[in-house]
This record gives C-alpha cells, sequence and structure tokens, in this order.
C-alpha cells in the first residue's frame, strides 16, 4: 500500500501515518518530479481548501501515473468538505482513475484568519477524531467500497470556491503575512513550506521574500518557534501543530 499525503501542520500526515503502508510526501514528490506510483492500494490523504482539493494535490494529480487495484482518499476539514469528493472525481477521472473509497474527518482548523485556535483546539475531541481514524483505517484494510452522496448545495459551493481557486486568488495571500523583530533567522519556515515559496534574502534586516505562489497551509506561521510571522487579521496569537507530529517530519526535503 501506498499512502500519498500532504500536510500543512501535521493533521493529514498524522492520519496517513496511522492507515500506514509506504507513506510519501506530495510536495516532495512534486520537487523531485516522480510521478510514477504503483501498488494493489493507493491512496490520498489531504486537507480540504476552500472546499476542495488543493491546488497542489490536484497538480500532482494531473501528472502522475497511477496503476492500483483500490484507491482510497481521506480528507480533513474545520467546518465541511462541501463537495470535496466531486472535485476529485472530476480530476482523477482525467487520469482514467476512480475512487473506490472516500471519508472525511474533522480536525483542528488552522485557518488562522477565521478561527481562534484556542477555541478550535477545545471544541475538537481528540478522542471521536481517533474513533473516526481507526474506522477509516478499517475500512481501507477491509477494502471497502464507499462515497457518500453530495448535495447540490455542497457542489455548488465547491464549485464557486473552485473557480477563485483557479484564477490563482491564492496565490499572492501572502501580501497578507508579516514577519516581526522576534524573527532569529532560524530559516525554519523556509523548510516547511511544500511550495518553496520563502526566501530568505538578507538575514541581518530579517528580510524574507515571499514569492506568491502560496498555499496558504499556514505551516510557516504554526511552526515559527518565536510566533514571529503573522497574517492579516488572525483571531489568535496561539498556534497549532498536530500533538502527534515533530516540526521536523513537516519539512520538505
Amino acid at each position: 500500500m501506498i499512502t500519498l499525503f500532504f500536510s500543512g501542520t501535521g493533521n493529514c500526515l498524522y492520519v496517513a501515518k496511522e492507515i500506514g503502508g509506504k507513506v510519501l510526501n506530495i510536495s516532495e514528490l512534486l520537487w523531485s518530479d516522480e510521478y510514477n506510483i504503483e501498488d494493489d492500494v493507493v491512496g490520498f490523504v489531504f486537507p480540504c481548501y476552500y472546499y476542495g482539493v488543493p491546488r497542489i494535490v490536484e497538480r500532482f494529480m494531473n501528472a502522475m501515473q497511477v496503476k492500483a487495484d483500490y484507491i482510497f482518499v481521506v480528507v480533513t476539514y474545520g467546518t465541511t468538505d462541501a463537495g470535496t469528493l466531486g472535485d476529485c472525481e472530476r480530476i482523477l477521472k482525467k487520469r482514467g482513475l476512480e475512487i473506490d473509497y472516500f471519508n472525511d474527518i474533522c480536525m483542528v482548523d488552522n485557518y488562522l484568519p477565521v478561527f481562534d485556535m484556542d477555541k478550535e483546539i477545545k471544541k475538537k475531541d481528540d478522542a471521536e477524531i481517533q474513533r473516526k481514524i481507526d474506522e477509516i483505517v478499517f475500512d481501507i484494510y477491509s477494502k471497502k467500497v464507499y462515497k457518500p452522496k453530495i448535495s447540490i448545495i455542497d457542489k455548488v459551493l465547491t464549485k464557486v470556491c473552485s473557480a477563485k481557486r483557479h484564477k490563482g486568488v491564492v496565490d499572492d495571500v501572502d501580501k497578507r503575512f508579516t514577519v516581526d523583530d522576534n524573527c532569529t533567522v532560524c530559516r525554519l519556515c523556509e523548510t516547511v513550506c511544500p511550495v518553496r515559496n520563502i526566501r530568505l534574502t538578507d538575514s541581518e534586516d530579517k528580510t524574507f521574500r515571499f514569492n506568491h505562489r502560496c498555499e496558504f497551509c499556514m505551516a510557516c506561521i504554526n511552526v515559527c518557534p518565536r510566533s514571529a510571522i503573522h497574517v492579516k487579521s488572525e483571531k489568535s496569537s496561539k498556534r497549532y501543530i498536530n500533538p502527534h507530529i515533530k516540526v521536523k517530519e513537516l519539512k520538505v526535503d
């Protein structure tokens, strides 16, 4: 089994590790131009972004060559994943692939412009999250065939937001980022960015350049050990990394 994942702050990495098999980082595969995936079971684990498939995951799916007898998709979300299943089916259909199993898990949402992290962490039930993960793992190893129905409202919501994603609305969201004087130039933010969007240009002045191809995964903001990176209108000074994941596991080689 091969489990492919994309993760900003560790939720999807944790889920992927719980599912098991050969766990591969989609970001690293993209940078190394490794697109041939072949196994009896192949799965994808990623967060719902703008009620659909993250652009980085879609780029990989559009380029990959997959051979598998059973394909699963597991999505994490904070409020709803809306029509993410349909979005994923649309992408994979172009590759001649069909999803055998789809499921989702409600986990802590790291989207700081909307969520207060203290409240978000407190309201999510760790035991329920683990129960859902265990259920999904059992289903996958049993090769269960399952896809939930998508409501018309969810389909429309995903379609509208997907259009914004593909118009490049997300690209320059890093213009809303600032770096304060707490920065120690540890450069951890550079190493966790899945699209290599961050570059230190002057270590003395602590000047960072954001290259406007941001996925808005919030990895750089949340892993900073000094909480020196901020996003406009953030609702909380609290930061979040999945408690089962170490920061070094989020680095993109």
